[in-house]
């Protein structure tokens, strides 16, 4: 029997099946081919460094300010027992150094060369693309030399922290998820700018690598304006057209008053789930001729529909107010008081409301001394006019029509065969584009870097794209998962017993938090009594559990 001495505990959690698919990626060949560096005069690679980057990214063990202190000498040896790697050559400057040369290089191409490897590797297609924009908020002060358009400053937050300044991250993704593209912005860069450019850049680099038939997705930023449009020409694209287009207030009101909506039904598996209808048109805008799909959603039609009861609530307050201090007062003639009047009723009535209202002629005696006027002083009759208006409720015809046109929102696409794609399957591609958003979420989570890495604009674009390629590796888990539980009918137990046959990169995570392996002078093992699910789980990721015991 072994003494206890002998025996070390060590919590792997996920770290070797992130190593596995950063090693399938070839992240460290990849940089290192790309990067201008002197094997004989280094001694630890560029590429090692970005890709043990990306691989402390992901892994649960808990984040520390020294990047050294991730990578035990144990660690080094059981995953990289060929590079004859040091702890102490892994310091805060070694890193530096590597995202230094990183930023050197187009970073953008190699994410793409990356993950078009990534795609081969998996046997899966680029029929659709959708596309978004994040911002990641940044602390500090940072050295001004950085060349070209990339800039840490204030924006339009969608971290929802305007005090602090930021960069931005647009990102692609293939229909099932898998991050295709990657790209880093300015803080203050638009996304009415980014989209169509993106999308251009895009369409040349993947026709290059063989994918011409691929349609473009993206949110309304992809066509804000004619010169995004003209920009789009000749490529297969989808989009949600924007309310500063005249034609979309136009299209949905036809759409109503024809009432040719036909029915979409759900565009998911939850039970409250939206219901959809859409109504196709053709029409030509800016010269080119567009197919239109106007959607309407139930489940937008319910959060507008409270928001309108509050917007009326609110609006029938302050008519309320405004009718009681017209009511008050006292006009000299009939004209001015009817004046006043018509101007308050069309007030009200452009406010949604029906009312209704008269002038009222109010005669009141006047004495020219102040108390008890004598018995003799008659006085002078005054005469004022006073306008009366009565609030009779809200335009109900003209808020149900207003409600139905703010339930509604429309979709553009160069795609004008409706027997090669379906008004419905153009809008259930357009909903494919929360993948991106789902992505972006995991993207959110804190990561915790020395101030050394961090303090020049150089650095933070690099870092960057190390999170995209961060990024890349958790949606290849996700979709790894999500593709063995569909293929073999099962699931993953959530708390309160819920079946979840999607699990999220955090839930992965979560059930791989704490996966012991007990190292001895003979070997490596699992605890006999090893939670069964964690096993489980790490089959469905696509590896064998012995990658926890040997590479």
């Amino acid at each position: 029997m072994l003494l206890n001495q002998q025996i070390t505990a060590v919590n792997m959690s996920n770290l070797p099946i992130i190593y596995k698919l950063c090693r399938m990626a070839k992240i460290m060949e990849t940089v290192n081919a790309e990067v201008n560096w002197r094997p004989d005069n280094t001694k630890v690679s560029p590429g090692f460094l970005i890709e043990s980057l990306v691989i402390s990214t992901l892994s649960c063990r808990k984040p520390l300010w020294k990047m050294h202190e991730f990578w035990t000498q144990d660690d080094l040896d059981f995953f990289y027992p060929e590079l004859g790697l040091e702890e102490k050559w892994l310091s805060d400057d070694a890193y530096a150094r590597a995202l230094d040369k990183f930023s050197d290089i187009k970073m953008g191409c190699l994410v793409s060369k990356i993950s078009m490897e990534m795609l081969k590797m998996h046997d899966l297609s680029l029929e659709s693309v959708h596309l978004d924009t994040t911002s990641k908020s940044v602390q500090g002060v940072y050295e001004d030399d950085a060349e070209g358009s990339f800039d840490i400053t204030y924006g339009y937050s969608k971290d929802k922290r305007p005090d602090l300044k930021q960069y931005k991250i647009g990102c692609a993704v293939q229909q099932n998820g898998l991050v295709v593209m990657g790209d880093i912005m300015a803080g203050n860069h638009s996304d009415n700018q980014w989209n169509p450019s993106a999308i251009k850049l895009m369409s040349s680099f993947f026709e290059g690598k063989g994918y011409r038939e691929v349609t473009f997705i993206g949110d309304s930023a992809t066509v804000a304006s004619y010169e995004s449009l003209k920009q789009l020409a000749g490529l297969k694209f989808i989009s949600r057209l924007p309310e500063t287009f005249g034609i979309a207030e136009e299209l949905k009101r036809e759409a109503f008053e024809k009432n040719c909506f036909v029915s979409a039904g759900k565009m998911a598996t939850k039970e409250t789930s939206a219901e959809y209808q859409v109504a196709g048109f053709v029409r030509e805008l800016d010269g080119n001729t567009y197919r239109f799909i106007v959607v309407h959603s139930s489940a937008l039609e319910t959060r507008k529909e409270n928001t309108q009861k509050r917007s009326i609530e609110k609006a029938l307050t302050s008519m309320t107010k405004k009718t009681a201090k017209l009511e008050k007062a006292a006009f000299a003639c009939e004209p001015d008081a009817l004046g006043a009047l018509q101007t308050l009723m069309r007030e009200v009535e452009s406010a949604g409301f029906k009312c209704g209202g008269h002038v009222e002629t109010r005669r009141s005696k006047s004495y020219s001394k102040r108390g008890r006027p004598k018995q003799t002083d008659e006085g002078s009759v005054e005469v004022t006019y006073h306008a009366i208006l009565e609030i009779l409720g809200p335009d109900e015809a003209l808020y149900q029509q207003k409600l139905k046109e703010d339930s509604t929102f429309v979709l553009i696409t160069s795609m004008l065969d409706e027997k090669v794609l379906s008004n419905i399957d153009i809008l259930r591609e357009y909903k494919h584009q929360n993948s991106v958003e789902e992505a972006f979420r995991f993207l959110k989570s804190p990561v915790y870097l020395g101030q050394t890495l961090l303090n020049r604009k150089e650095r933070v674009e690099a870092m960057g794209y190390v999170f995209i390629l961060v990024l890349m590796i958790a949606c290849y888990l996700q979709f790894r998962v999500r593709k063995a539980l569909a293929e073999n009918n099962e699931y993953v137990l959530d708390p309160g017993n819920k079946k979840n046959t999607r699990p999220s990169v955090k839930r992965i995570f979560e059930i791989l938090e704490d996966v012991l392996v007990m190292i001895t002078p003979q070997g490596r093992y699992f605890p006999a009594n090893i939670n069964p699910r964690i096993l489980k789980m790490i089959e469905w990721t696509g590896f064998d559990p012995r990658i926890y015991l040997e590479i």
